[in-house]
């Protein structure tokens, strides 16, 4: 899953279908980025790169093999992640850091966290201010 946030696949040899759900996956991507502090309803990330939800749908399963939520969840854990192990998050809570990357619900967001990491938030900044 890391790989799918690390760069984007090459597009040679696909058809034109594929291409243009790789463009729409691609797009996508690129506007969650640059809202991941923002609550980004589907509906919204659809009228963004004009495409229908079944579309969307289909290009973020083809290109990245995760569902639009999935992967807006991924990154945000992957942000979090970022700043928990940032020198800056120090000073910083667990809290704090997954409200900063849109994660609201503090027991789901740990739990992911410890799922997708194998160890928990805290345990993460912990570690990390002792280094």
């Amino acid at each position: 899953m890391a790989d799918a946030f690390a760069g984007a696949p090459s597009n040679a040899g696909l058809d034109r279908s594929s291409s243009r759900h790789l463009r729409q996956a691609w797009a996508a991507e690129a506007f969650i980025r640059a809202h991941i502090r923002e609550d980004i309803p589907i509906i919204r990330l659809c009228k963004e790169i004009g495409v229908s939800r079944r579309q969307l749908e289909y290009a973020f399963r083809t290109t990245f093999a995760l569902s639009p939520l999935e992967f807006i969840r991924a990154l945000r854990l992957h942000e979090a992640r970022r700043l928990l192990t940032a020198r800056g998050a120090r000073g910083s809570s667990v809290t704090s850091i997954a409200m900063e990357v849109g994660l609201t619900h503090l027991g789901r967001f740990a739990a992911n966290y410890r799922q997708l990491f194998g160890e928990s938030p805290r345990e993460t900044l912990l570690r990390e201010g002792i280094s």
